[in-house]
């Protein structure tokens, strides 16, 4: 992708309050534009996808080593500690969940310029396949399997708490 150059001032410029470079023609100005904000949409929706891996990334990690701690608690008959481990489990499942659908909603905000930039480069070329987000009808209503993930999750940790808990 082509970086767009930052418009350098004049110390008179600057000086004057004038934060602008003097302008350029209205089409160059109307690609540049587009480009800019194509550019920062799909950053934008980058970004927030990301955030949510690197969420579930640190999720499936402390599980794993909740788990452990879990087992471990059991096999020393530290039945107070694994429902304790159980529970905070349970609550890093929820805070999991409750941050990925807030990375999700942000990265969705991107969806809506995007398919209005897509359907203009569809028109100014021609391609009507550019259309991308506008053929994938269920991009707004999926129901995202990480719903149920986290749903089974907090069950097994609240059904382990009330195991080691009631044993």
């Amino acid at each position: 992708m082509r970086k767009m150059a930052l418009p350098v001032l004049t110390v008179a410029q600057w000086l004057s309050g004038r934060s602008r470079a003097p302008a350029e023609p209205a089409e160059r100005n109307d690609h540049e534009s587009l480009v800019a904000a194509l550019e920062h949409a799909q950053r934008w929706y980058e970004h927030r996808l990301g955030l949510g891996l690197q969420i579930l990334n640190f999720y499936l990690v402390s599980i794993a080593v909740m788990a452990a701690a879990y087992v471990g608690a059991l096999q020393a008959k530290l039945d107070a500690v694994a429902g304790a481990i159980g529970v905070i489990s349970a609550m890093v499942s929820l805070a999991a969940a409750i941050a990925g659908w807030r990375q999700r909603s942000l990265a969705r905000l991107a969806l809506q310029p995007l398919a209005e930039l897509q359907d203009r480069l569809a028109t100014a070329s021609g391609v009507a396949s550019l259309r991308m987000l506008e053929r994938n009808p269920r991009r707004m209503t999926a129901m995202p399997v990480s719903l149920i993930m986290f749903t089974i999750a907090c069950a097994i940790s609240i059904t382990g708490t009330l195991y080691a808990w009631l044993r």
